[in-house]
């Protein structure tokens, strides 16, 4: 009787583990930055590399940060004090830029210095109420076993939509910001 037991909950345990490891999904290792000062501060990158990298994360912000149609909403998904009215002067409100990530998917391309490189490795980071990081798609960071950072391959890879303005029903049906994850690696 035991030994049926423990042979039904190694299979469940088993079952878990495969339906976990289909709905993975591949993730990249990024370098984060919390402004331009503190890239060019590291040598990860050339003076010149860290200031389009930074404008391309800049435009990317413009283009897909997370829109609210309220202040108190913003604020409920990203913090407080995280928040403040659009600057491209729509009537809404997003969350501040608190860094970027630049994706090692395509380092060593022979385009290094192309802008439209840099759009396709860098992604901004806002603030989840949770105190963590995502991108303006909602995937928070992570880091691997080696204390890398990491996020999901698709984020990177994708192209930045005008992000819609969204309402507390529009947020609530999500799971609010940043509750999006993926199966990359957790590692402790």
């Amino acid at each position: 009787m035991k030994r049926s037991r423990s042979m039904k909950l190694v299979l469940m345990a088993t079952t878990a583990l495969l339906v976990a490891g289909c709905n993975s999904e591949e993730s990249v290792e990024v370098t984060g930055f919390n402004d331009l000062e503190q890239c060019i501060a590291s040598g990860d990158f050339t003076e010149a590399e860290c200031k389009e990298s930074y404008a391309a994360a800049k435009e990317y912000h413009e283009k897909s940060a997370p829109r609210y149609d309220s202040f108190k909403l913003c604020e409920e998904q990203h913090g407080i004090g995280s928040c403040g009215r659009s600057e491209s002067g729509g009537d809404f409100f997003t969350p501040f830029l608190m860094g970027y990530v630049v994706s090692n998917m395509f380092s060593g391309t022979t385009h290094m210095h192309d802008s439209r490189d840099w759009e396709s490795r860098v992604r901004p980071v806002y603030r989840t109420k949770a105190g963590g990081l995502a991108t303006s798609s909602g995937y928070s960071l992570s880091r691997n076993k080696d204390g890398q950072l990491e996020m999901p391959k698709s984020s990177v890879t994708s192209k930045p939509k005008a992000a819609k303005v969204q309402t507390r029903t529009s947020v609530v049906s999500r799971g609010g910001f940043g509750g999006r994850s993926y199966g990359g690696s957790r590692g402790g």
